[in-house]
Order: C-alpha cells, then sequence, then structure tokens
C-alpha cells in the first residue's frame, strides 16, 4: 500500500457538514485487480473518538474508493483520519494486475487526514450569497394603459463584495414580445455591498382583446460573486377583458286561453311570447 487521499471537499481547509460524503482512496505501488466474491472491504475512519466505516464503492488503476456520509452525531475538529490497519478487505482479495499470484498486504500505518479534513454533522455547511427570484403577475389593463410587470431578484445574505447577474427574455412564455409586451433588451443586475434587492421592469401593452392570461418568463445567468438559485422567472399577464354576454332564445310561451288543454276557434288569437336570457 503506498498512500491514502481524502476527497469530496474543494478548499484545502474545509469541513466535512451533515450528509457530505467523506471519499477516501487507497493507493498501491501498482495496478491492482479487486475480487469482491467473497465479500466487500471497507475502510475504517476515526471521527473524534468514533470509528465509522466508509463503504467501498470503486477501484481503478491502482486504487480502492471508499465513501463514507456523516452523521448528526459525528464531529471531529482535529481531522479525520484512517486508524492504522484500518483497510479490513473483509474477505475480498487484491491482487496486482499484471502479476494475479501477488496478493496486496492491507497492513498500514495511521493515515492522516489533516486539519484540513473537520468534520461537524452538527449543521449543514453554511450557504455563501445566493441569488433568487420568485412569480410575478399583473392585470393586463385596457389599450394604452401603462402597466408592468416587476420581477424582483433577491440576494441573500448581503454580500461584502459586488454581485452580478446577467438577464435577459427566455423566449418561452406565452406571450409575444412587441405584442403582449414591450421588448426586453436585457442586461445585467448590479447588487453592491450589502445590496439584497434588485428589481427588472418589463412593460405590459394592454388591450381590449378577449383572451386567456399570458406568461413573460426571463431567463437569469451569468452570476459572479453568489451562487444562482433561480435560472428562469415567469411573469403573468392576467386577461381582464370579458366578452359581450350573448342573448339568445330562452323559451316560448303560449297564451290566449285559460284552460291548459284547449282550442282556438274561429277569430280568437293566439298569442305567443318569445323569452331570451
Amino acid at each position: 500500500m503506498q498512500r491514502f487521499n481524502f476527497r469530496g471537499l474543494g478548499a484545502a481547509d474545509s469541513t466535512y457538514y451533515l450528509n457530505e460524503v467523506v471519499r477516501v482512496r487507497v493507493f498501491f505501488t501498482e495496478h491492482v485487480t479487486v475480487n469482491t466474491s467473497g465479500g466487500e472491504p471497507y475502510l475504517d475512519l476515526t471521527i473524534g473518538t468514533t470509528t465509522r466505516r466508509a463503504a467501498y464503492n470503486s477501484s481503478r488503476q491502482n486504487y480502492l474508493g471508499f465513501s463514507y456520509r456523516v452523521q448528526a452525531d459525528d464531529f471531529d475538529g482535529d481531522g479525520v483520519s484512517v486508524p492504522a490497519n484500518g483497510l479490513k478487505l473483509n474477505g475480498a482479495v487484491v491482487t496486482a494486475r499484471n502479476s494475479p499470484s501477488v496478493v496486496a498486504d492491507p497492513a498500514h500505518g495511521v493515515a492522516e487526514g489533516g486539519l484540513s479534513r473537520k468534520v461537524d454533522g452538527s449543521q449543514v455547511r453554511p450557504r455563501g450569497p445566493t441569488l433568487s427570484a420568485g412569480g410575478t403577475s399583473v392585470v393586463e389593463g385596457d389599450a394604452g394603459a401603462e402597466t408592468d410587470l416587476e420581477f424582483t431578484v433577491r440576494l441573500a445574505p448581503p454580500s461584502a463584495a459586488r454581485v452580478t447577474v446577467d438577464y435577459a427574455d427566455a423566449g418561452s412564455g406565452t406571450a409575444t414580445s412587441g405584442v403582449d409586451y414591450a421588448a426586453i433588451e436585457g442586461g445585467t443586475l448590479t447588487f453592491e455591498p450589502g445590496d439584497t434587492l434588485q428589481t427588472i421592469w418589463v412593460a405590459v401593452l394592454g388591450d381590449d382583446d378577449v383572451e386567456g392570461d399570458e406568461t413573460v418568463v426571463l431567463a437569469l445567468s451569468g452570476a459572479t460573486g453568489a451562487e444562482l438559485a433561480t435560472t428562469t422567472v415567469r411573469g403573468t399577464i392576467v386577461n381582464d377583458d370579458e366578452a359581450a354576454p350573448a342573448l339568445t332564445v330562452q323559451r316560448f310561451n303560449f297564451r290566449g286561453l285559460g284552460a291548459a288543454d284547449s282550442t282556438y276557434y274561429l277569430n280568437e288569437v293566439v298569442r305567443v311570447r318569445v323569452f331570451f336570457t
């Protein structure tokens, strides 16, 4: 066995939080073949004062891969490590790929993950500034009316540095640019340090047509200084035009006789009332 490599974090000095995965590769001096017909290997991890078992999940070239998902009661402020002889073959056989008769020796000393690989299962990873936006709507209005769709983009928590995000018409809404709303040229929203909210205004072109509600979709992209939680946001233009009520014949009523079953005779008048809705 040659060395251990702790993976799963991007930063060199960082912490595994709740439900994050500690990945460890165990490297050998040459390419290996793993036979798991007799059982699968596993790797003991020391997290604080507790031994946790990392499950075998892959082998490639000269290493075996193991992973462990951090639990709520896991904590290690000094750094996760592998205890001496923590690699357990558990019935598996590891041999040299080019020399199948050479069986790997799993014995090894303590492998330190180091201070850069702390564990804190008591909390999820703290998130940095994140950009998000929610849907919006506005009543269309009559022809010539001035109304706007108001798209609000929020940044939380506020950032100490400038944050930007680009916006444009996604073109996937049911409303027609230039007919139902003014063409959206697109642009960039800028959040100065401490800002938490920016607004995009889209002018709605009202009309008197009877139609269904229509949608305008904006696309957000190219965020700098923050994560982008929302990539599209939908605005609804709510129709407020109604069709004129239909005037139709409802029923007929024959009159002029007193009895329900009777006869009109010479010179008597048949009277009929035609009722509308």
